[in-house]
């Protein structure tokens, strides 16, 4: 079986869908599979992408969840440890943030910050599919301690993000987690996860020679 990996975050729907049906069929269909691989987490993933009849796997949040659309199976996935979650708790704990917890490839806000999910300066080129308004979303770091997939950090304060991001720095050791700083964001995220990495992974789970992998990037 050959696969052919089409990376899909800066392709829109007609061209997703265009580019993975002109792979199969320039291919011999009963023996090539399409492997759809993203960014986004499984909540704000497009339907289209998740369509067993084009894609036979999904990789999403970058490299962190691997997924079998035909059998339904989630094939691989990489949480923040418990440790992880536990210094994240104590750091966050009387912060003033807008804090993001992912559980299952569902984003869950505080609901008294929900409000702020409007403000354009916060949100900008984001996706808000999936988000869940809940009460005392800090305690979700010890009650889903091992399956928390990412920890996100909001605010519009530089310095305060400044001074959070240097924290979590010296309490964090470097196989706790990846801290990926954005403008107004710190996100922590498992360590290594890559869409190259998740290929790797699914090769050597499903036992498929390197050769038979052909990885096509998107256009950014």
């Amino acid at each position: 079986m050959r696969y052919i990996a089409l990376d899909l975050d800066h392709w829109n729907k007609n061209t997703c869908l265009k580019i993975a049906r002109h792979e199969k069929e320039r291919s011999l269909p009963d023996k090539t599979g399409i492997i759809a691989l993203t960014k986004n987490n499984l909540a704000a993933v497009p339907d289209y992408l998740k369509d067993e009849n084009i894609f036979d796997y999904l990789i999403s949040a970058d490299g962190a969840e691997i997924r079998s659309l035909k059998e339904g199976d989630l094939l691989y996935s990489n949480y923040l440890s418990a440790d992880t979650t536990q210094i994240l708790r104590r750091v966050l704990n009387k912060t003033k943030v807008v804090l993001e917890v992912q559980v299952n490839g569902r984003i869950y806000v505080e609901r008294k910050s929900y409000r702020k999910i409007n403000n354009k300066q916060m949100t900008r080129g984001r996706s808000w599919k999936g988000v869940e308004p809940v009460y005392g979303v800090i305690h979700l770091l010890e009650l889903f301690s091992d399956r928390i997939e990412m920890v996100k950090i909001t605010s519009q304060s530089e310095s305060r993000l400044m001074e959070l991001g240097l924290l979590l720095e010296d309490s964090l050791s470097d196989d706790q987690g990846d801290i990926i700083r954005g403008r107004n964001h710190i996100e922590i995220r498992p360590e290594g996860n890559s869409k190259f990495t998740a290929l790797e992974i699914m090769q050597k789970k499903l036992n498929i020679d390197k050769q038979d992998i052909v990885f096509i990037p998107s256009r950014s």
